[in-house]
């Protein structure tokens, strides 16, 4: 695609003493990104994956349509699969109310072992932000731009991490840089 050509063309905008951070700032970037978005699909592979198999075995109709649907909501950050849940459950009442009762069940189930298990693994490996800069973000991103806000939030934050931790970085390397090597004062000496 010539994607190494836009990143160069990109970078050759800035001054010559900056292109490598910036190049390290968009590579960790990209990986984050690429990351976040691999680790979200496989998560909401999983849940569609988990779901067919369970409408399956419980002989509901329309199986195939209701576990992409409820995948694809799982794409949704903490709500996700809440609302895909909740389809469940409805659509189970309306065959009968017993496969409404262990869909819930499912559903319950399901979500503890995505949001305990499944999220931190994947998460933890794309990104490095604290649960509570995640919550945040997504709780910013949802208000400002609706369900594509708390899609790109995660990623949006990670990269403000990715910027602010190489630019300090860089700074710091800076100005160890003009003070020169470390003065190491001499030991006091003693006089008679």
């Amino acid at each position: 695609l010539g994607s190494e050509r836009y990143v160069s063309a990109g970078v050759g905008l800035f001054a010559q003493r900056h292109q490598p951070l910036v190049r390290r700032i968009l590579g960790q970037a990209a990986g984050a990104v690429s990351g976040y978005v691999t680790g979200n699909l496989a998560i909401s592979l999983i849940c569609g994956v988990t779901t067919f198999v369970v409408l399956l075995l419980l002989g509901m109709p329309y199986a195939a349509p209701l576990a992409l649907l409820v995948a694809v909501l799982d794409l949704i950050p903490l709500v996700g699969a809440t609302l895909g849940g909740a389809l469940l459950v409805i659509v189970g009442l309306f065959v009968e109310p017993w496969k409404a009762v262990v869909l819930l069940i499912f559903v319950l189930v399901y979500q503890q072992v995505e949001s305990n298990f499944l999220q931190p693994l994947v998460y933890s490996q794309a990104v490095q932000l604290n649960g509570l800069v995640i919550l945040i973000a997504l709780l910013v991103g949802g208000q400002l731009l609706g369900i594509p806000g708390a899609l790109l939030a995660i990623p949006v934050a990670e990269i403000i991490r990715i910027v602010v931790t190489e630019i300090l970085a860089y700074r710091r390397s800076r100005q160890e840089e003009a003070s020169g090597p470390a003065m190491v004062p001499s030991p006091p000496t003693t006089s008679e």
